[in-house]
């Protein structure tokens, strides 16, 4: 199978996210689609996935000129996409939403399931991708998620993958899993496709690599040599920017302290067991679980989602256990969480996104009057200074990349000059340059209070904190 995808270019209102880009995918190979945030790979691929319809140009198949209007004719001509946070029906079991729209009619009832449980316990055992079938989708972690996306598209015998992403939200185990799950789909002469920012999993793993920049190609290269500082120059169009920790700094006064915090979830099952935490002016705290037991909740707690069951919990010298999310907000609280889809309001414009957290300030607003000329000042203040590129504060937040959503979040919540930042993998989905960007503005808020940063990536937690502390049993350990 041969895919040519010729000049095509994709507009947004304001952007060009494609700007006449040409690229050619043989089979039995894996390619590497990267560049910074809003370069417009996705928005190439979901062209080819049928998710987007270009404005112009065309793609051919075998040297044929097709059409692809929609993912079912795309899934027809073999292409198919495993999404960055996979696009299935969580109500749905596992085998439902691998089978959906895919048996003939007369297959369903006990034959129609035999024959397609044995299709997919094969497709399972051959590539490594074991999931109990049984579960709903909503009770999966996301890489089991991502599994059953992927079988989904084998189970179509899918010849073109294309991989949106994919290890932003799955452990280095489970990468290396996948990547030889890459490794046996070429070897059978499919088509892998891959997108990525991360420099070092893109040239362990990637056959050619094709850099976009500003939504043009700025270069298809073989992975035969290729140097991590060539990649990022042609991605960046200047030095390369090099990852570093945050400056070190004496802290000062206590900023939180958490006093012997207890919290029982529904099924009465113990989460947090009389923790404690003391965050002083000047910190950067990592904290991490290596089975994940716990962490959201005290997240939640911290930020006022939830209420501890028992203990207290002190904001530079004052209890607010008792306080909501917004009241802990006006309080100086800024909150990034894991999943920017719950942060943002993609029907509503970048402005409205970014003052939604403090519109009801008597900076922004007085009663039920506006004051825009503030609220604008604010919003331009914002894009400016975290560079989120968008053609317009008017624009639709979905008009934007995953990556530039990202931005904007972590420019409303540290533009509101919080006392306490509290975010969850924040640097998922952000290019290098970006994630050395975050650092830097983290020393911006350690000079005026602290910052707690919840991952699974102990690694990067050791290149960002000051300390990194462990929760087990419900407890934080050094």
């Amino acid at each position: 199978m041969f895919i040519e995808m010729k000049n095509i270019t994709k507009r947004f209102p304001g952007v060009i996210a494609n700007d006449n880009i040409s690229i050619k995918l043989g089979e039995g190979k894996v390619y590497a689609i990267v560049g910074e945030n809003g370069a417009g790979k996705t928005t190439l691929m979901r062209c080819l996935c049928g998710e987007l319809i270009p404005d112009s140009g065309e793609i051919r198949i075998d040297g044929v000129k097709v059409t692809i209007s929609n993912p079912k004719k795309a899934m027809d001509m073999g292409i198919g996409m495993v999404h960055q946070r996979p696009l299935l029906f969580s109500s749905l079991n596992v085998l439902e939403n691998i089978i959906l729209e895919k048996e003939p009619s007369h297959l369903f009832g006990s034959a129609g399931k035999r024959h397609a449980l044995s299709k997919i316990e094969d497709l399972m055992e051959h590539y490594g991708l074991e999931v109990d079938i049984s579960r709903k989708v909503q009770d999966l972690s996301m890489s089991e998620r991502q599994k059953v996306e992927i079988l989904r598209l084998l189970y179509r015998n899918t010849k073109v993958l294309i991989f949106d992403e994919p290890t932003t939200y799955i452990s280095p185990e489970e990468v290396e899993k996948l990547f030889k799950i890459f490794r046996k789909l070429v070897n059978e002469s499919k088509i892998v496709i891959f997108i990525s920012h991360k420099l070092d999993e893109i040239m362990k793993i990637s056959d050619e690599i094709i850099v976009l920049k500003d939504g043009k190609v700025r270069g298809i290269l073989k992975n035969d040599g290729v140097s991590r500082d060539e990649l990022a120059k042609l991605m960046l169009g200047d030095v390369p920017v090099h990852q570093s920790g945050t400056a070190s700094y004496l802290g000062g006064e206590e900023i939180l302290f958490l006093k012997r915090i207890s919290y029982v979830d529904g099924s009465n099952v113990v989460k947090l067991n009389n923790l404690s935490l003391r965050v002083n002016e000047g910190d950067v705290i990592g904290v991490t679980s290596f089975d994940g037991i716990g962490l959201k909740e005290l997240v939640e707690i911290i930020v006022g989602i939830r209420k501890p069951v028992k203990g207290r919990i002190i904001l530079k010298g004052k209890d607010i256990t008792e306080l909501d999310l917004r009241a802990r907000r006006d309080l100086g609280i800024s909150y990034i969480p894991e999943d920017p889809e719950v942060s943002v309001c993609s029907d509503m414009t970048v402005w409205e996104n970014i003052v939604s957290t403090v519109v009801h300030r008597r900076a922004f607003s007085r009663g039920s009057i506006l004051r825009f000329k503030n609220i604008f000042k604010f919003c331009e203040r914002a894009i400016e200074g975290y560079d989120v590129k968008v053609h317009s504060l008017k624009a639709s937040v979905k008009t934007l990349s995953g990556g530039n959503i990202r931005r904007l979040i972590i420019a409303r919540e540290l533009s509101s000059n919080p006392i306490l930042l509290v975010a969850v993998e924040p640097t998922e989905g952000l290019d290098f340059k970006s994630v050395a960007f975050f650092r830097k503005k983290l020393n911006e808020v350690r000079r005026r209070g602290a910052v707690i940063l919840f991952s699974s990536d102990f690694e990067e937690l050791s290149r960002i904190c000051d300390r990194v502390l462990i929760m087990k049993r419900g407890r934080l350990e050094k």
